[in-house]
């Protein structure tokens, strides 16, 4: 057989006949309402279109002198071919693009993390053969866009990540090491080069989950001891509700908060304790303290431990420029000998009113903090959300006065006002009606604590 490379209008691939059964067309590239699609095939088996032009050395018209990635793709006989069956809007288009370079510049990056070159890699070959890729498995395979996109952001996260974490101790260096050595070859041979991508960060993803579950593992435990205390503990108060919670995603929260070492978790394990009224704080507090004191614990060998509390962290507007209250007691585990180990976990104590205000008050500050970093490079947009952000932490810190005092049994005389012109400078219309939203939500919590009998 001899095959050979053809361009051809993409409206017109459909028309591709064969004269075998047995033959096949290799879809190079689906092409573009700018660009002609590209096959390969054999003319002496396949009905070529007069239409198509032959080319030669075809590769080099996207990836100089290397071979695409591209799937084989059977063709329909001429009486069942069909036209393809997704078209990609012009906005998927652009966000595959995007994608396309950046799993190019986080590549190129880990390359220069394991490889430490004199100049950097270049992405842009990198970027040529990934869009290919992913408008291939689109066009040609009739894969979903929204899965595509899903799963290269998810590829994407996971590069950067083993780039930003390649040098810093965590439960998972080992195999972040492993596996950037390992695909830093893959500057080298592109043959199989987005395949062979997908699969090694998707395996990375599985055991880099299951390394999290074991290194969470004791300190599950040690909550699942700790709860039951804690209970026993605060029987006596009126209406106190417990919840706890392991952290999960922590490599990922290194890479968001741009974390490099690992000392930065403090709280792998957390127990949130809701009590009824400020006064009750200090109560569970005591409680909780001596009820841990007198509490032993056995190991599988026999050996004593217990579980301890430093001394309270106290939360308040001297301390905390949001307006949180509460106290918090960091646990540690001491062994039969006396020695303590790291902190196992964190004890929070809070009132009601203080607990759903930090709900509402995590969406609109956070997020509103999250939004102006994702504008920093705009000056004009950058001035209008600090403005934004500065207003939304001065009404939370109002509103949480507000509540606390009312769950003291003193109801200010006019409840906090947020002004609501600054969240229309945030430039996305779905999140100024978020913040909108959450501000009301936050005006009727205040509204329900001023209402409710005092103490």
């Amino acid at each position: 057989m001899a095959f050979q490379y053809f361009l051809i209008n993409p409206a017109a691939l459909a028309s591709i006949g064969m004269t075998s059964a047995h033959s096949t067309v290799t879809i190079v590239s689906a092409g573009s309402p700018q660009q002609p699609a590209l096959f390969l095939a054999d003319p002496a088996h396949v009905q070529v279109p007069a239409c198509a032009h032959p080319v030669a050395h075809a590769a080099d018209l996207f990836f100089p002198a290397r071979e695409p990635v591209i799937p084989t793709v059977p063709v329909l006989p001429p009486a069942q071919a069909t036209q393809p069956s997704i078209a990609l809007s012009p906005a998927d288009s652009l966000q595959i693009r995007g994608l396309a370079s950046e799993l190019a510049v986080n590549f190129a990056a880990l390359v220069d993390t394991e490889q430490r070159p004199v100049e950097h890699t270049d992405p842009e070959p990198i970027r040529q053969v990934v869009e290919e890729w992913l408008l291939g498995r689109v066009l040609s395979q009739n894969e979903a866009v929204h899965t595509v996109m899903n799963e290269t952001r998810l590829i994407c996260a996971a590069i950067g990540e083993m780039v930003w974490l390649h040098d810093v101790p965590n439960f998972a260096t080992d195999l972040i090491r492993d596996r950037v050595k390992t695909l830093s070859l893959l500057g080298h041979d592109f043959e199989h080069f987005c395949r062979f991508l997908f699969e090694e960060i998707s395996n990375y993803i599985s055991n880099r989950n299951t390394l999290e579950s074991h290194f969470v593992a004791p300190y599950q435990a040690a909550l699942e001891e700790l709860n039951p205390l804690i209970e026993r503990a605060t029987e006596s108060l009126n209406n106190v509700f417990i919840t706890g919670r392991i952290k999960e995603g922590l490599l990922q929260k290194m890479v968001r908060r741009s974390w490099k070492d690992w000392s930065e978790f403090y709280d792998f394990a957390g127990l949130r304790v809701v009590v009824d009224r400020p006064q009750d704080i200090t109560r569970a507090q005591d409680m909780i303290t001596h009820i841990l004191h007198n509490s032993e614990f056995e190991d599988d060998r026999g050996y004593t431990y217990q579980y301890r509390a430093n001394e309270p962290d106290i939360k308040g507007p001297e301390n905390n420029d949001r307006g949180y209250r509460g106290v918090h007691l960091d646990i540690d585990r001491v062994n039969h000998l006396g020695v303590r180990s790291e902190a196992t976990a964190e004890i929070q104590i809070m009132t009601r009113g203080i607990s759903r205000w930090g709900e509402i008050q995590r969406q609109l500050v956070y997020k509103s903090e999250a939004t102006h970093s994702d504008h920093a490079e705009s000056t004009e947009y950058s001035q209008r959300l600090e403005a934004t952000a500065d207003e939304l932490k001065r009404y939370c810190r109002a509103a949480a006065d507000f509540i606390y005092s009312c769950e003291a049994g003193i109801v200010p005389e006019s409840i906090p006002e947020l002004d609501h012109s600054v969240i229309d400078n945030i430039p996305d219309l779905k999140r100024r009606a978020f913040y909108h939203q959450q501000a009301r939500k936050m005006d009727a919590l205040m509204r329900e604590f001023a209402t409710q009998p005092t103490i």
